[in-house]
This record gives structure tokens, sequence and C-alpha cells, in this order.
């Protein structure tokens, strides 16, 4: 899997999320099953059609730290403007740097 690390102004995701555990020295866990369970369900392809940002591959983002929990939210997501399938969830407004994970074939 290629990816690399992207600056970008304010811009909206639409995708899935999962809560997942933050346990220190392992990092955060789950997020290997969920890309997995992401491609066997078929969400992966459903997110290539909504692909219309700047960014050309699904994204993979953290965010909404949870202290008292030790937990944050992952989104498998695309960059993308408009309306969503109701599968989906949109966020916008995001500053981040974030690790555009491509899973489209060069």
């Amino acid at each position: 899997m290629s990816y690399h690390i992207v600056e970008k102004e304010s811009f909206q995701i639409a995708g899935i999320k999962r809560e997942c555990p933050c346990t220190g020295e392992e990092g955060i866990l789950g997020i290997p099953e969920f890309w997995g369970e992401a491609n066997i369900n078929g969400t992966v392809n459903k997110l290539i059609p909504l692909l219309n940002g700047q960014i050309k591959g699904l994204l993979g983002v953290t965010g909404n730290n949870n202290k008292e929990k030790n937990t944050i939210y992952y989104w498998i997501a695309a960059e993308h403007n408009g309306d969503v399938p109701a599968e989906f969830h949109l966020q916008s407004g995001l500053f981040l740097k974030c690790a555009d994970l491509c899973h489209l074939q060069s």
C-alpha cells in the first residue's frame, strides 16, 4: 500500500467511522481489521465513486480523541463535495494532516 502525508486547508470527507481503543505502546487497535472488513464487504468499492475532491485516494483519518475512554474515531473516507448515500457519514471542516491510503491501482 502506498501512502503520503498531505496538508490541506478545510475540506469535507464522506465515509465510515469506528471508535478504536488507544493502547499506548501498541498504538490504535482494530484499524487493519477495519480496512479488511471494508474491503471484504464492498465499502471501499462504494467509496471510490465518491472521490471528487483534490485527493484521489481513500483516506485513513483519526479524530475525536476521547481521553476518558482512551479511544479515537478512525475514518475510512473519500474527500467528497456534495450529498452521499445514507450509509456514509459526512464530516466537514477538516484541517488535518491525513495519511492518503491509496487502494487504487496506479
